[in-house]
């Protein structure tokens, strides 16, 4: 339920509060080690202070030193330290990776990405569309009659999602309701993929966010 929004402004409000707990800083690789934390993997630092790490960023570390992050969490808290400090020596020590740290009474580890990686933040794009509010856009309700008559918008930790139509239609033979202008936005905070816009015509949104009569998709 703290993941859907029923306004954009709600959606701008929470994602701006979580960008304005995170700290981002740029590491060497080689400084960074894990420890077992009474049964829980974290990660630590030059100052030896330990985060805990989300599914996703796990699965980052995982990854940064080529171990299935689906065996590791099968093992016991120290073995799985043991193996991830393994393949942390490895690497080049001199390699800088990015660190997204969510801040509230400790730390969290939401992301770890390479020092080139850009980011755009879920309320960057939730200001754009407060911009777009003015000009006529609205957050997608069901056309469909439903039991459950929630907005498109969603957001979490990890990603964000915001379905948006323009309250002026396009004439269509045989529709007395004619097309609706939609928009879809996608983006994601942590490393998980790029920032995707799709604009199309559609005829109707169902409660499940089922897109009827889609064309012109761009």
């Amino acid at each position: 339920a703290d993941e859907r929004f029923s306004t954009v402004r709600e959606l701008y409000d929470v994602t701006k509060a979580y960008a304005d707990s995170a700290k981002e800083k740029t590491v060497p690789l080689g400084t960074l080690r894990v420890e077992n934390v009474n049964g829980d993997v974290q990660i630590l630092g030059k100052g030896n202070t330990p985060a805990q790490l989300t599914h996703w960023s796990f699965g980052q570390l995982s990854t940064r030193i080529g171990a299935p992050a689906s065996y590791l969490r099968s093992l016991p808290a120290t073995l799985a330290a043991q193996n991830l400090n393994h393949g942390l020596a490895k690497q080049a020590p001199d390699t800088d990776v990015n660190l997204l740290m969510h801040c509230n009474g400790g730390l969290l580890l939401r992301a770890m990405t390479s020092d080139r990686y850009s980011r755009i933040w879920n309320w960057e794009i939730a200001d754009r569309l407060l911009d777009m509010e003015q000009q006529g856009w609205e957050p997608a309700r069901p056309d469909i009659r439903v039991k459950d008559g929630s907005v498109a918008i969603y957001a979490s930790d990890h990603d964000m999602f915001a379905f948006m139509r323009s309250d002026r239609t396009i004439a269509e033979p045989g529709n007395t309701d004619g097309l609706r202008r939609g928009m879809i936005v996608v983006n994601n905070e942590v490393g998980g993929g790029s920032l995707l816009l799709l604009r199309f015509l559609y005829r109707a949104m169902c409660g499940n966010h089922i897109i009827w009569g889609a064309e012109d998709v761009v």
